[in-house]
């Protein structure tokens, strides 16, 4: 059966298979985007951008290496351009051309690099990216439970309820980073070790120790976006490691539409509101999502006013004005639209449609299927957040695009 889960011994394994002198180098390559946030409010000012710098020249070096070792360039690659060039239309009137340049730079290097290591390396960069965020999401687990606070305080917000804002709380970060976006760590942890798991690269112990260190951290910082997306993410290993099945219903369209009446129940009928026990009681938060809602209907009627183009890129989406404060739309969709409008949209989607195009000659098998449960767990914690920067949803769109080598990988 394709895809399923074999049984081997991990360091044989890993002798047999690894290359582990290119996993050293793809862990220098991956922990620039892996950057822990603490580090930018602890390090100096003049030490903190090294990893902007860092991502920025090693993007450049892929890119470089891409245009020369391929006679043409994949279908994914195809539409990343289109999208970039949509992108950087609608970013003219961007008053951060700084910004803009690093952000397409990064993107296209990440999705070159996945496809030229994984065409040739194969496993080698899932397995690299599995120990080098164990690794750190191990320590930031510590940090948790020895400082539940967090390390530094980065500012303070307002927090919204049904009256208008009525609380500042101060914004503190863990190790990694704040407690509704340790997701961007753990999720890529969760698929490179299901994926690890199911070609055979490391023990069913070792994803029980992954999936205790996932749990014990969504449980301390207890982020009602981080326990959706947990939530996803553990019924699917209960099902695959667990129960050993194939979970067929799992298909890029099922999980496309799920992700349509989402966010059309939630954005245009406010069924939120309906949900008030399950949000208020159960998940300790305010029925306006901490003030989400009040976020949302601004955007909507921006959005309004200039559906097409947008509002630019400016500031990473931070246009909304509310409060003498800007705020990004805090909805993926809605974040995209109001920068980019229905064209940067519509180019986003046909760039992800042609990653799971590329996959879907190897649809039924596990590796693929893990990929589009991530993928749809960026989509569900997208309604109350926006990872259209984060650049672990880029990693996991790039390995979605390049799961066919995996895939296609003999163990023995």
């Amino acid at each position: 059966m394709r895809g399923y889960p074999v049984k081997t011994n991990l360091i044989s394994a890993n002798r047999e298979v690894l290359n582990w002198k290119n996993a050293l180098i793809f862990v220098l390559f991956l922990f620039p985007f892996f950057e822990p946030l603490s580090l930018r409010y602890v390090l100096s000012s003049s030490i903190a951008p090294i990893f902007e710098y860092l991502r920025f020249f090693f993007s450049i070096i892929v890119i470089f290496v891409y245009f020369n070792v391929n006679k043409r360039i994949s279908k994914s690659v195809f539409f990343l351009v289109f999208f970039m060039m949509a992108y950087f239309v609608v970013s003219l009137s961007s008053i951060r051309w700084t910004l803009l340049a690093f952000f397409i730079v990064d993107i296209t290097g990440i999705i070159m690099f996945f496809e030229i290591v994984m065409r040739r390396n194969k496993g080698t960069i899932i397995v690299s990216m599995f120990y080098l965020l164990f690794a750190l999401c191990f320590i930031n687990l510590i940090y948790l439970l020895v400082q539940p606070e967090g390390i530094t305080s980065i500012g303070s917000q307002e927090v919204w309820n049904t009256a208008g804002y009525y609380n500042t709380i101060y914004d503190y970060v863990n190790f990694l980073e704040r407690d509704n976006r340790l997701m961007n760590f753990l999720l890529p942890l969760w698929c490179s070790m299901m994926i690890c798991y199911c070609k055979g690269y490391i023990s069913k112990r070792m994803t029980f120790i992954v999936m205790l260190i996932i749990g014990m951290t969504l449980i301390l910082v207890w982020s009602a976006t981080s326990i959706i997306g947990g939530l996803v993410i553990s019924i699917t290993y209960f099902f695959i490691v667990v129960c050993k099945r194939k979970m067929r219903l799992l298909t890029f369209r099922n999980l496309a539409l799920l992700l349509f009446i989402v966010n059309t129940a939630i954005l245009i009928f406010n069924i939120q509101d309906k949900l008030s026990y399950f949000i208020e009681d159960i998940l300790g938060k305010s029925s306006t999502l901490t003030g989400r809602t009040f976020i949302w209907e601004i955007a909507k009627s921006m959005i309004a006013d200039s559906p097409l183009i947008g509002y630019g890129t400016r500031e990473k989406g931070y246009i909304i004005a509310i409060f003498g404060s800007t705020w990004y739309a805090h909805n993926f969709v809605l974040d995209i639209l109001i920068q980019g409008g229905i064209v940067l949209l519509v180019t986003f989607l046909f760039f992800i449609y042609s990653c799971y195009k590329s996959a879907s000659s190897f649809k039924d098998g596990y590796a693929v299927k893990i990929m589009l449960v991530a993928l749809a767990a960026w989509g569900i914690m997208g309604v109350s957040e926006s990872f259209f920067y984060q650049y672990s949803f880029w990693i996991t769109v790039s390995i979605l695009s390049n799961i066919k080598y995996i895939e296609n990988t003999a163990i023995h």
